[in-house]
């Protein structure tokens, strides 16, 4: 009897285990299928074509005051944002990693820098520096951006934020932790802008001139990208973040 029982007990337990396993396998399928989505938006398209590739409606959409609109995606793994002008073409995407494990993928010209795996102050090459900054921290949020405008053709020649948001993740489970962020925002030589959704020229070069910020930026995990179409200029309305949108 005795054996019996513990023969059920270990073909209960090897059930279990491929469950897990199989539903483990199903979410990895998944995110790689969600991750090959996102890599396939492109600034610059019409906004019905991206929202059939993202092939769900948008949870919130803002009527600003530039005169275009905000659409956000909230998904399982990453908040999409899409800013649309009058004339219905993106003129930016955002892109917001909820999930550690979440590995989206772009391609700037012949670089390619992948969401949680590239560090922010090795994104790009060493004579490609950040042309504006930013960072903020609160009790519920925080963040560090940086802009690059008009990179080189060889990277696409695009402009660019490269950064790091909690956006109201659970980081001791999954999301990025934003500790060194906090500290880097209490440099006393350097002051950010006021704002989250703006960044300064200033604020980039003291930090670039800062060893210990230097340090911090090589040591940053991507965790945010936001792409303007090709001939759009970095402008605030492309930098609100998450939370305020929705």
């Amino acid at each position: 009897m005795v054996g019996v029982i513990a023969s059920l007990i270990s073909v209960i337990a090897a059930f279990i285990g491929v469950v897990i396993h199989v539903q483990n396998s199903g979410a990895a399928h998944q995110r790689h299928m969600e991750e090959k989505m996102v890599s396939q938006l492109t600034a610059g398209k019409e906004y019905e074509r991206l929202a059939q590739i993202i092939g769900s409606a948008p949870d919130h959409k803002m009527n600003l005051a530039s005169g275009r609109t905000l659409y956000q995606y909230e998904r399982r793994w990453e908040v999409i944002q899409l800013l649309v002008d009058r004339s219905g073409d993106v003129v930016s995407i955002g892109v917001y990693g909820k999930d550690k494990a979440f590995h989206a993928n772009f391609r700037l010209g012949g670089v390619k820098i992948i969401l949680g795996e590239t560090f922010i102050g090795k994104a790009l090459p060493d004579d490609d520096i950040p042309s504006a900054a930013n960072v903020y921290c609160g009790a519920h949020k925080a963040g560090y951006f940086e802009a690059y405008s008009e990179l080189p053709l060889a990277l696409g020649g695009d402009n660019i934020v490269l950064g790091i948001s909690d956006i109201q993740t659970i980081v001791e489970t999954v999301g990025y932790d934003l500790k060194p962020v906090c500290t880097l925002a209490l440099l006393p030589q350097c002051t950010p802008p006021s704002g989250n959704n703006v960044v300064s020229a200033g604020y980039a070069r003291c930090l670039l001139r800062n060893s210990k910020a230097r340090q911090f930026r090589r040591s940053l995990p991507l965790s945010v990208v936001i792409i303007a179409a090709p001939g759009q200029e970095i402008t605030p309305d492309m930098l609100i973040p998450p939370d305020d949108a929705s």
